[in-house]
C-alpha cells in the first residue's frame, strides 16, 4: 500500500491484470474495486475502504484471506468474491 495516498471517493483498479495490490491507496472513502484481476492475495489493500470491496474474479484469492480481511474491520462495507459476498 502507498502510506501516503488517500482516496476520497471511489478507488477502481479492476480488468487491468494487476498480481498485486502493492502501491495501494491506504485509505478509500467508499468503495474500492479490484475485481477480474490476477491477484494472488490481498497483501496491500488498504487498511480503510469506508464502502464495498470487491475482489471478484481474482481466483488465486482464497477464502480464508478474505475472511481474515473483513475480520480485521479494514472494510466497513461488504467484500464481493468469489465465495460469495462477507
Amino acid at each position: 500500500m502507498n502510506k501516503d495516498l488517500i482516496v476520497n471517493g471511489n478507488y477502481i483498479c479492476k480488468m487491468n491484470e494487476i498480481t498485486s495490490l502493492e502501491g495501494s491507496p491506504i485509505r478509500v472513502t467508499k468503495d474500492f474495486d479490484c475485481s477480474h484481476n490476477e491477484l494472488i492475495s490481498l497483501d496491500g489493500a488498504p487498511e480503510y475502504v469506508g464502502g464495498d470491496f470487491n475482489c471478484f474474479n481474482n481466483p488465486n484469492i482464497t477464502k480464508k484471506e478474505i475472511i481474515e480481511y473483513k475480520k480485521s474491520g479494514a472494510v466497513k462495507g461488504i467484500i464481493i468474491s468469489n465465495y460469495g459476498k462477507f
